[in-house]
């Protein structure tokens, strides 16, 4: 998690948003041979336990595609993972005006991960992809599993993470700070 947070503060220092963030791939071996799973990731891990994020041009590609059959077919896991804010904007937009990714809305994914690395379960489980979309147009956030993995301090992390109002968003410094306070406790 201290990788990733730390590639998106990077990322962010750049002024780069990296508006695709979803799920973990592992990579194996010397080779970094990467393991087949059913979607689409771009956190990778290396058999060192080394995280670095990926794919972070994607987000504007993916503007190009959006209300095509090729959007809904092919990036349907990344919803689980999509801030409702960026969707309300997008949805609530008038003037055909690209409504980009934000580093807040960066931040609402993180938190998705944060679930993910800690319970192997990722948001909205075990609820349907097509059903999820739903949800996350409501701007219904995720529940947080009973799950004895998640310390108090992760959990309030992930629903900071979360927080309907962007400003009150941790920064990718923050949750470097706070997974660093959290590591020594």
């Amino acid at each position: 998690l201290f990788d990733i947070a730390s590639g998106l503060r990077y990322l962010h220092s750049q002024g780069v948003v990296h508006g695709d963030l979803h799920s973990v791939r592992l990579l194996l071996g010397r080779v970094r041979k990467i393991v087949d799973l059913p979607q689409q990731e771009n956190v990778l891990v290396d058999d060192n336990g080394k995280a670095c994020l990926t794919d972070f041009g994607l987000s504007l590609i993916i503007q190009d595609f959006v209300g095509t059959s090729y959007l809904k077919s092919n990036v349907c896991g990344a919803v689980r993972y999509t801030d409702p804010e960026l969707v309300r904007k997008l949805e609530t937009q008038v003037d055909g005006s690209v409504v980009h990714p934000t580093k807040p809305s960066d931040i609402y994914s993180f938190g998705g991960l944060m679930l993910h690395v800690l319970t192997g379960k990722r948001p909205y489980d075990p609820i349907r992809e097509i059903h999820v979309a739903g949800i996350v147009a409501r701007g219904e956030r995720p529940e947080l599993p009973v799950d004895e993995r998640i310390s108090p301090q992760h959990e309030s992390l992930i629903e900071r993470c979360w927080s309907p109002q962007e400003s009150t968003r941790p920064s990718a410094e923050d949750i470097m700070t706070l997974l660093q306070v959290i590591s020594d406790v």
